[in-house]
């Protein structure tokens, strides 16, 4: 939607302001924080969890490595206690300050470690948190040969001492300027692991200790990272509960969204719950099978299939424990996801329930975790290109020859003769059933119904379907009235370029082309 106004006065500043003023990159940006998972900790390593931080040219996002990370559930529960924290560099008293922020690599970063007592809970000590504390700040930076990152370690508690000079000094991470690879950086007694949902972690070496409960398995949600100037595409962030949450998180609020702006908060992560979500989600975790089922889901086509990989990847589904997944809209809506209907795996049950059509899409996966690749089922629109990011398929740019182009141009004539003769105004073709009868609502499926028509106004070529609803209001009512309309709109110009195109055809025969 334009505001017009609002337009027209950064236009006519601009006459005023100089263009280095407007210079700017909001988007989202990720750190890495050292997970705290109470009792149930692994005390031989520990992860580290993703999470967002909206910034400007990343500008103060490692100051959120240390923020506190609420626990999706209120609280981590166990016999004895519970813990709201999930971030173990908070509990433990462990900051990290950048001394500008605006230039990360350009001055020294202090690990600050503060004389608190270790929560009674932790297996963790205090130097073991502060290692993983500074892996989360390596993985967030470029150290190179040229310009290491200088971290300085600052102990204030006596006995903390020797922690300076053993984590303090110049990391290097990246290549430098002759692009020659630089040996993997070190912090002293810890080793990253990568697991197969792309989670680092950080072990510990020289520990034996098993733990005395399991950790909690964790899922993951996809996070919509396209603000900004970085890549187009969804993050992968982990989630841990108080139980198992493989399949539970999709739909799960998460608090990891932070903000380098003041005053901004902790707001929820979780892309697919933020662009409407579903009405309905079950899950269920069997011994011979995994099943995840959708009703009517209110994203766009794209975020739904990011959100299904994420579930594929969060289930590590293998050939003697598939996972399935289904997801069921109304016959009107059927046109917003037809990507999913000629994916390969994916079957189309129609259901009538007296008043409406329901379709049901459904497909099996078997993931293969060796190769980050599925050996059963597929996911169209998107796919994983590097672990924990999933991206947004190519668009194929094909050449439109010169009948495309006269069809196309008839498509056009046919369709605005139709809107100057009556017949194809949207109060003639749509029903009462479909089109309000007065007010907002009216003009809104009105102008779906002409937005769904115009698709085929554009005189090059027809357009292939499926193509994605345009507008979303943020109104259920709104929302399916103009959806509703769009895709009779879409339906009925889909009729008129099938009749031009026999129209031509018959033609071309009759000429004995």
């Amino acid at each position: 939607m334009k505001i017009l106004p609002f337009v027209s006065v950064v236009t006519l500043l601009g006459w005023m302001v100089p263009a280095s003023c407007f210079a700017t990159s909001v988007g989202i940006s990720t750190v890495e924080q050292p997970v705290n998972l109470g009792a149930k900790s692994d005390p031989q390593r520990i992860p580290l969890g993703r999470v967002g931080v909206i910034s400007n040219y990343d500008y103060g996002i490692h100051g959120k490595i240390d923020e506190a990370r609420p626990c999706p559930d209120g609280a981590m529960r166990w016999e004895e206690g519970s813990e709201l924290d999930q971030n173990l560099a908070s509990v433990f008293g462990i900051s990290v300050e950048a001394q500008d922020p605006t230039q990360i690599m350009a001055f020294p970063v202090t690990l600050r470690v503060k004389p608190w007592k270790p929560p009674g809970y932790s297996p963790y000590t205090k130097e073991q948190v502060l290692a993983a504390t500074l892996w989360c700040l390596l993985h967030s930076t470029y150290g190179t040969p040229e310009r290491p990152l200088d971290v300085r370690v600052v102990a204030e508690g006596p006995d903390d001492k020797p922690l300076e000079a053993k984590y303090s000094g110049k990391y290097v991470t990246d290549p430098g300027k002759d692009e020659k690879e630089v040996p993997p950086a070190k912090v002293p007694g810890t080793v990253i692991e990568t697991d197969a949902k792309g989670t680092h972690w950080v072990v510990f070496a020289d520990v034996t200790k098993k733990a005395a409960v399991a950790p909690p398995a964790y899922g993951l949600i996809i996070v919509d990272e396209g603000g900004g100037d970085g890549d187009t595409g969804w993050s992968l962030f982990p989630v841990w509960g108080n139980g198992d949450m493989v399949l539970e998180a999709f739909n799960y609020p998460a608090p990891m969204l932070y903000s380098s702006f003041h005053g901004v908060g902790i707001t929820d992560a979780n892309s697919f719950l933020a662009e409407g979500g579903a009405n309905r989600f079950t899950a269920s975790c069997g011994d011979k099978s995994d099943t995840v089922s959708l009703s009517y889901p209110r994203v766009k086509p794209a975020t739904l299939a990011a959100g299904i990989l994420g579930l594929v990847i969060s289930a590590q589904p293998v050939e003697a424990k598939p996972l399935t997944v289904s997801f069921h809209v109304e016959e009107s809506g059927l046109a917003k996801y037809s990507a999913f209907r000629s994916a390969e795996g994916w079957q189309e049950t129609r259901q009538d329930n007296g008043s409406s059509h329901i379709i049901e899409l459904k497909c099996e996966f078997v993931w293969d975790a060796a190769t980050h690749k599925l050996t059963k089922g597929s996911v169209p629109l998107v796919h994983l290109e590097r672990p924990a990011w999933i991206t947004p398929n190519p668009v194929e740019e094909k050449p439109f020859t010169d009948v495309e182009r006269e069809i196309a141009g008839a498509v056009e004539t046919r369709i605005k003769d139709g809107i100057r003769d009556g017949s194809l105004l949207a109060e003639k073709i749509m029903t009462a059933d479909t089109l309000a009868d007065s007010g907002l609502k009216r003009e809104i499926g009105k102008a779906g119904y002409y937005e769904g028509l115009a698709i085929f106004c554009n005189g090059t070529a027809i357009p292939e379907k499926p193509l994605n609803n345009p507008a979303w209001f943020n109104n259920p009512s709104f929302d399916r009235a103009h959806e509703e309309a769009w895709t009779i709109g879409l339906n009925r110009g889909e009729a008129i370029a099938i009749e031009v195109r026999k129209a031509f055809e018959a033609e071309k025969l009759k000429k004995g082309g």
